[in-house]
């Protein structure tokens, strides 16, 4: 049978708060999709972390431990890091036209939120909102984060 595309609802309807602008992942470990940010039906951003499991058609929020977090924010990049088994996330726009170049992990095994900072000297991507990207784990284990074109501040 040729693929298609099928409407997906969650057992509960509408669990996930209306978003535009979020980044979703695919978590290979678990079978989840993920959506993190975006901004809400209010036009706020968001810096919440959702996971939905196909088999059960439940959405679940994942609250993080306590800890730093990213800052609200939408059109940004991310994906999920498949060896490491962590949520990337990359740059986007914060409230009040604000542009961002930073770099989170979340850490599934901990629950927890760590922003990755440059190396002293290193090249820093140039702030930026609506590019197009995602996280990409090779064979060998390695992990990139890849954004192209956008918006820079």
């Amino acid at each position: 049978q040729a693929p298609r595309w099928e409407r997906v609802e969650g057992v509960n309807g509408d669990d996930v708060p209306a978003r535009q602008m979020a980044v979703m992942g695919f978590r290979e470990a678990t079978g989840e999709v993920l959506l993190f940010g975006g901004n809400g039906a209010d036009g706020m951003p968001r810096n919440d972390l959702w996971s939905f499991n196909p088999s059960t058609g439940a959405w679940t929020e994942i609250t993080p431990a306590s800890g730093p977090q990213p800052a609200p924010r939408f059109s940004l990049v991310g994906g999920v890091d498949q060896h490491a088994d962590r949520f990337v996330i990359f740059g986007g726009e914060l409230a009040d036209d604000v542009i961002v170049s930073d770099l989170w992990i979340f850490d599934f095994a901990t629950r927890s939120w760590e922003e990755l900072k440059f190396a002293n000297g290193s090249p820093v991507p140039e702030k930026r909102y609506g590019h197009a990207g995602g996280v990409v784990t090779f064979s060998d284990n390695s992990t990139f984060l890849i954004a192209s074109h956008g918006f820079a501040s």
